[in-house]
C-alpha cells in the first residue's frame, strides 16, 4: 500500500470525526428556570467571574473523553430577487425536501483508552445514508453485510494518524473568544451560564461544509452562537448555532444547528467483538467509499 493512500485514508476518516466539532441540529430554544437561582445549590451572585468563561475554553479544550452529537438541518428558502421559471422550480423542489433534510454527527473519543466510535448520517428525499466505525490500536472497524458483524482491518500508519490529530483537536479554536453573558438556566440538577458569541471564520466554513461541502463555504455571513457552560465543571455542555441567512444564487435559507457533549465515566464506546478482518487494501477501498457516500 503506498504512503499516500494510508495518509488520504487518514484524512478521510479525520475529516469525518472533525465535522462533529461545530454542526448542529433545528433546535428548540428552551429557557427552563433561567432566573431560579435560589433552588441551585452554589453561588447567589447574577453573573459569571470573568474567568468562567475563559476558564471554559481551556477545560473543554483540554478534554479528551467525550460524546459530541450534533445533528444540522435547514430552513425554506426564500428570495427578494426575480426568478425565472426554471429557478422558481428548483427554489419549489428544495423547500419541499427541506424538511427531510438532517445532517447527525456523533463523535465519542476515549483518549486515555485509545478508542474512538464515530458517525455521520444522511437524510434528504432519497433517504438516509450512514457511515459509522470504530477504531483501537488493533484496528478499523466498520459494518458489514451481516447483520451483527463488522468488517476489520489494520493500518498501524492510518490509526497513530487519527490518535495523534484527534487527540490535539481543540472545539474551541472554532469559536470567538469573546462572548456576552446572557443568563443562568437550570434544568434538572444542572446550572448552566448562557452565553451568546460567534463562530470563528474556521468553524462557519466547517459547519456549513458539513452540510453542503466546500462550494458554499465562501462569502457567507458568520453563525451566531448560543453556548452553554456547566457551573460546576465549567465544560461546555451544549452550543447552537445559526446563520439565518445562507446564500445560494438568489436564494437565502437558514441553517440551524444544535450539538451536546458528555464527558467522563458517561461516555462508553463498546468496540464490536464479531469481526471480519479483511486486507489492508480492500479495508482502505470500503471506508473511503463508506465515507464518500455521506460527504
Amino acid at each position: 500500500m503506498k504512503k499516500t493512500t494510508k495518509l488520504y485514508l487518514s484524512e478521510v476518516l479525520l475529516s469525518l470525526v472533525v465535522v462533529v466539532m461545530v454542526v448542529g441540529a433545528n433546535t428548540v430554544f428552551f429557557d427552563g428556570w433561567s432566573n431560579a437561582y435560589s433552588s441551585v445549590t452554589g453561588s447567589s451572585k447574577t453573573t459569571p467571574d470573568k474567568t468562567f468563561l475563559t476558564s471554559s475554553f481551556t477545560k473543554t479544550g483540554a478534554a479528551n473523553i467525550y460524546t459530541r452529537d450534533c445533528t444540522v438541518t435547514a430552513g425554506k428558502a426564500t428570495t427578494k430577487q426575480k426568478l425565472t421559471s426554471d429557478e422558481q422550480a428548483e427554489v419549489d423542489y428544495f423547500n419541499s425536501a427541506v424538511p427531510k433534510f438532517k445532517v447527525r454527527t456523533i463523535a465519542t473519543i476515549n483518549g486515555k483508552d485509545m478508542k474512538i466510535f464515530t458517525s455521520k448520517e444522511k437524510t434528504n428525499v432519497d433517504g438516509t445514508t450512514s457511515a459509522k466505525f470504530y477504531i483501537d490500536s488493533k484496528g478499523v472497524y466498520y459494518p458489514s453485510d451481516k447483520i451483527g458483524t463488522w468488517k476489520g482491518f489494520y493500518n498501524k500508519d492510518s490509526i497513530d494518524t487519527i490518535f495523534t490529530l484527534l487527540l490535539a483537536e481543540d472545539v474551541t479554536t472554532y469559536f470567538e473568544k469573546i462572548m456576552k453573558f446572557v443568563k443562568w438556566e437550570t434544568v434538572g440538577k444542572t446550572r448552566s451560564a448562557v452565553y451568546s458569541g460567534k463562530l470563528n471564520a474556521d468553524g462557519n466554513s466547517d459547519l456549513i461544509g458539513s452540510a453542503f461541502g466546500s462550494s458554499m463555504v465562501d462569502r457567507q455571513d458568520i453563525a451566531t452562537v448560543k453556548l452553554y457552560v456547566d457551573e460546576k465543571t465549567q465544560l461546555w455542555s451544549k452550543y447552537e448555532t445559526t446563520i439565518s441567512k445562507l446564500k445560494s444564487g438568489k436564494v437565502t435559507f437558514p441553517l440551524k444547528g444544535v450539538c451536546k457533549m458528555i464527558y467522563g465515566n458517561a461516555v462508553k464506546i463498546n468496540i464490536p467483538t464479531s469481526i471480519e478482518w479483511v486486507d489492508e487494501a480492500i479495508g482502505n477501498e470500503d471506508m473511503i467509499n463508506l465515507i464518500n457516500s455521506v460527504q
